[in-house]
């Protein structure tokens, strides 16, 4: 077991400068890119290990929340919330391949989640940019959750301030292009035509919208609840 973590360990930390060597590619010339990838476990490991970095950097961009609202979280708390981030990530690739299964894709089960995974880098641009209104969210839900400020209804007041509503626009473009991003992916990967890309992104979206609502928000928002007490 322990020379099981070593090699696990070994394996991310020569994996690491390769995230961040990937990410301009992926961004930039995301067709080439996913055309690239093998439909093969070795590829496939290599993706879920890119998919393990993206979650640490989607947990550790809510750091500052969490400070300004004054809630300490221990390290317990972080490495709970990374592994179901990664395994919601790994959840919604298998969604995706679904779809695209069953608009009869050429992509094989590997390939789709690799590509899909690579594709999650986009989120923590989005991650950054929802930052503020990450800090309102979270107040209404752990510092005054019987108040009025409650987190169903911080959209009122997210929309009243101008840092957090031009917030919320970025979020927005940014979910426009992870569209188009995971529109690349199914066109590169699936062989598909304009149109049925498009359906197939649309689908996917769909999917991925319905997985944070129902699967990934909950699951935070009990974590938050079972781990957050005031910074002493």
């Amino acid at each position: 077991m322990e020379e099981a973590i070593k090699q696990i360990t070994k394996k991310m930390l020569y994996e690491f400068p390769l995230f961040f060597q990937n990410i301009p590619k992926i961004l930039g010339d995301s067709r080439r890119f996913f055309k690239t990838i093998e439909n093969t476990e070795t590829a496939f490991i290599k993706a879920s290990i890119f998919a393990v970095f993206v979650s640490c950097f989607l947990v550790f961009l809510n750091v500052p929340s969490y400070k300004i609202n004054g809630i300490y979280l221990d390290a317990a708390f972080y490495t709970l919330d990374i592994f179901v981030t990664w395994l919601i990530i790994v959840i919604i690739g298998a969604k995706f391949w679904v779809v695209t299964r069953v608009l009869l894709g050429e992509g094989g089960f590997f390939k789709t989640l690799s590509s899909f995974f690579y594709a999650t880098s986009m989120l923590i641009f989005i991650k950054l940019a929802e930052i503020p209104t990450r800090v309102v969210r979270d107040k209404g839900l752990l510092v005054e959750p019987g108040s009025a400020l409650s987190y169903e209804n911080s959209a009122k007041i997210i929309f009243e301030n101008k840092y957090t509503l031009a917030s919320e626009w970025y979020v927005f473009v940014g979910y426009l292009l992870f569209s188009l991003l995971i529109f690349n992916v199914i066109r590169a990967v699936h062989n598909f035509g304009i149109l049925r890309s498009f359906i197939a992104s649309c689908l996917v979206m769909y999917v991925i919208s319905l997985s944070i609502s129902y699967l990934q928000n909950p699951i935070t928002k009990t974590l938050l609840t079972a781990f957050s007490h005031p910074i002493p």
